[in-house]
């Protein structure tokens, strides 16, 4: 009696698309949130999108106050689709 034996392809594309035997499915990169803290809003927002990070959001993100942190946090993998909220104090 022989055993079946069944195969699986499984191909990655450089785009980030895997197929396993059906349609690609495509998936985000995963980026590292650079640490911003201590820039300006303007400058953490610049060096966000200088890392791939298009949504970037902050209350007082026009101020010349200095930023506190991220969220996600710095040194996190985030995807390239994750908002960012810049975390900036108002006073």
């Amino acid at each position: 009696m022989h055993a079946s034996i069944k195969k699986a392809v499984v191909s990655v594309a450089a785009a980030g698309a895997i197929s396993v035997g059906g349609p690609a499915v495509a998936f985000a990169a995963q980026l590292e949130v650079p640490n911003v803290t201590g820039m300006t809003a303007n400058e953490a927002r610049e060096t966000l999108y200088q890392a791939g990070f298009d949504n970037v959001i902050g209350d007082n993100a026009d101020s010349t106050h200095r930023v506190t942190g991220t969220n996600p946090r710095a040194g996190t993998y985030a995807d390239e689709e994750t908002t960012i909220i810049l975390i900036v104090p108002s006073d």
